[in-house]
């Protein structure tokens, strides 16, 4: 059986690593991008199965990266994408949830509960 790739979009590197580690042991192919410009550059490149999305970045905020991603014709314009917030949920959810994406998770959430949104928007 083959892994599922995830795309991390995050400008905190060390967040992206600790999450690489925990999601690789998960079974999951993981690759990563510190920023929206550069996410927007992998996720018109290559195929993912889903995204882990930060809604907070110093380049492009992450709705706006979906966005992008969802009205482009590039290989994930249907992928599920997951937005990531540690900041006021009520602020970013509705954000996140008008550009496209299909869950919304707390950073600083328990991190089974984000690999079960993970998985469940896979499926």
């Amino acid at each position: 059986m083959e892994a599922n790739r995830v795309l991390i979009v995050d400008d905190s590197q060390p967040f992206r690593e600790s999450l690489e580690i925990v999601l690789e042991l998960e079974g999951f192919e993981v690759s990563s991008a510190g920023g929206g410009m550069e996410g927007l550059r992998v996720l018109t490149s290559q195929k993912f199965d889903a995204v882990l999305l930060d809604c907070r970045m110093p380049d492009i905020e992450g709705p706006e990266v979906c966005r992008r991603v969802r009205q482009g014709e590039g290989p994930n314009h249907s992928t599920p994408i997951i937005a990531m917030s540690i900041s006021s949920k009520s602020r970013w959810e509705k954000k996140c949830e008008e550009a496209g994406t299909n869950a919304f998770i707390e950073k600083s959430g328990d991190i089974d509960s984000l690999i079960d949104t993970l998985r469940n928007h896979i499926r």
